[in-house]
């Protein structure tokens, strides 16, 4: 006891934590060289920022698992994002039937 073990989702990682320690080469750590990357501290984060810079219109509804963990939804509610669910099935799968019958044009 007394120990935190996280179980699903991760851990707040303050993306300042990388900069404390000597120069990191960000284009080896990454194993690419892409200048245009930013860091997050963690999946809330790194969904929030995509959610920001893909711009979705009011309209616009996002497609998600049926199976995944609930604070994954989180960023969506935060920026106002509608969003859908598509089955999965047992053998965790992409009911691909549903999934078409819930796109369309928004």
């Amino acid at each position: 006891m007394g120990r935190k073990i996280y179980i699903g989702g991760e851990p707040f990682v303050n993306p300042l934590t990388l900069l404390r320690k000597r120069k990191l080469n960000f284009d080896k750590l990454l194993k690419f060289s892409y200048k245009n990357y930013h860091l997050t501290g963690g999946a809330y984060f790194s969904i929030l920022a995509v959610l920001q810079n893909i711009q979705l219109k009011k309209d616009e509804i996002v497609l998600l698992p049926s199976f995944l963990c609930p604070s994954i939804l989180k960023p969506f509610k935060k920026m106002s994002v509608q969003y859908k669910f598509y089955k999965i099935t047992q053998k965790l799968q992409i009911d691909i039937a549903d999934l078409k019958s819930k796109i369309d044009e928004n």
